[in-house]
């Protein structure tokens, strides 16, 4: 149980952090690096499917930054 709680308390911290949005402007800038038009079709499926993926990655941890600043691990401890 101590364990687990350790994990929140860091997690809440990381969100709070002065460096949040750094970490969230290098996620952006790295999901940028994959060009969509591959030099075959399935080259550029593969692209367009692994920047859909980047995506979504890169919204649900936004997300969850948004969920912790809100309190909402303060509220899962109880």
């Amino acid at each position: 149980m101590i364990d687990q709680q350790s994990h929140i308390q860091k997690k809440i911290a990381f969100a709070q952090s002065e460096h949040i949005e750094t970490v969230i402007s290098l996620l952006k800038e790295c999901s940028r690096q994959t060009k969509l038009v591959g030099e075959t079709e399935y080259a550029t499926i593969v692209n367009a499917v692994t920047m859909d993926a980047q995506g979504d990655m890169i919204i649900k941890f936004i997300n969850s930054i948004d969920f912790i600043k809100k309190g909402g691990l303060i509220t899962e401890q109880q």
